[in-house]
């Protein structure tokens, strides 16, 4: 028999649709639905309730929101990479939305609570573009920014935002790099967009050593994941010890993508799934949310459920022995990684 999972989607987001053959469309949706299907999980899918425009302005400028209100009266590029249409506003909104309630979820409850919005947003800063980014990447609105301000607003912190999409999340960074109760763990392809995200990038103020970037190699696979996660992530996470952890779940790393020169395999999304269930269940937090970042294909049909099997307990290979494969270029930024970051917190031996 199935078992059941249920999944924050926006009935909305299939009115955010390209007039062209941009990958971000609505069937990135039913790839995932289909792959839970596929991998035994039968969705229940939640349409989350509408929050209004000033749940908004937690994280954006009200002018930025009355801007994508204003240009989302018809179809056009806003940016080279980013579109709208004269329902982009309301998906946007109601992927907001999404986020925040799956944050409700974890305030609830719940351990594990999972939302698929889109538009995405990692990339999406309090104005927009971030971090001089030429773009917003596809972004309206932060997802995982506004579900981390809903758990700020009860207390809930220190919390982790990791971030697995290939790109860096900018955004993200952006909106928390003085806030030292969100800690940003990013793990991304160093070698395109946006262009952030060195492991130099640390935080400001006193949210100095709370921001962790580990820029890979291109030509990272596995090994080199696994070496910088039980490297730089793990430790982390035990030092800091989030009461939740969210996770800006990009899939575009999978070796069936094509967004950049990182390949993860199915086995490694579903040994990361189990390695982030088991952390969060050693330190007792509340819960993990998962909030859909980037992902076009393969990523999203074999990957997304890989990890949420992994989430949910399901036993996957141990890939542990992968560690000591790490080529040496991917161990040297680890190096560099944890001696910027024990400038500010002694984490690292």
């Amino acid at each position: 028999m199935a078992r059941e999972l249920e999944v924050i989607v926006p009935k909305s987001h299939a009115g955010h649709r390209p007039f062209d053959s941009h990958p971000e469309r609505p069937e990135r949706i039913d790839l995932v639905v289909k792959g839970l299907s596929r991998a035994g999980i039968r969705t229940l899918v939640l349409d989350p309730p509408r929050r209004s425009r000033e749940a908004l302005y937690r994280v954006h400028d009200p002018d930025y929101v009355a801007y994508i209100e204003r240009i989302s009266r018809g179809a056009r590029y806003i940016d080279s990479d980013t579109y709208v249409t004269q329902h982009s506003f309301q998906a946007a909104l109601d992927a907001a939305s999404s986020a925040i309630e799956a944050a409700e979820r974890i305030l609830a409850g719940r351990k594990l609570s999972i939302a698929l919005p889109r538009p995405p947003g990692h990339h999406a800063g309090r104005y927009g573009r971030a971090l001089g980014a030429p773009t917003q990447g596809f972004c309206i609105f932060n997802n995982a920014a506004l579900a981390s301000v809903r758990l700020l607003d009860e207390g809930l912190y220190p919390h982790a935002i990791i971030d697995i999409d290939i790109h860096h999340g900018n955004g993200t960074q952006e909106i928390f790099w003085r806030d030292p109760r969100v800690i940003h763990i990013d793990l991304h392809d160093s070698s395109i967009y946006p262009g952030t995200g060195w492991h130099t990038e640390v935080g400001g103020g006193d949210g100095a050593g709370t921001k962790i970037n580990i820029p890979l190699i291109p030509g990272s696979r596995d090994p080199e994941y696994i070496y910088s996660w039980i490297d730089v992530v793990e430790p982390a996470i035990e030092h800091f010890k989030p009461r939740v952890i969210i996770i800006s779940a990009g899939f575009d790393a999978h070796e069936g993508e094509d967004m950049g020169y990182v390949r993860l395999s199915n086995r490694f999304y579903r040994w990361l799934g189990i390695r982030i269930r088991s952390i969060a269940s050693k330190l007792n937090a509340r819960g993990i949310i998962v909030i859909l970042e980037g992902g076009y294909g393969s990523g999203l049909y074999e990957g997304a459920p890989e990890f949420i099997l992994g989430l949910l307990g399901e036993g996957g290979e141990d890939l542990g022995r992968l560690y000591d494969r790490a080529r040496n270029e991917a161990r040297d930024i680890t190096r560099s990684v944890k001696r910027v970051i024990n400038s500010y917190y002694n984490i690292y031996s």
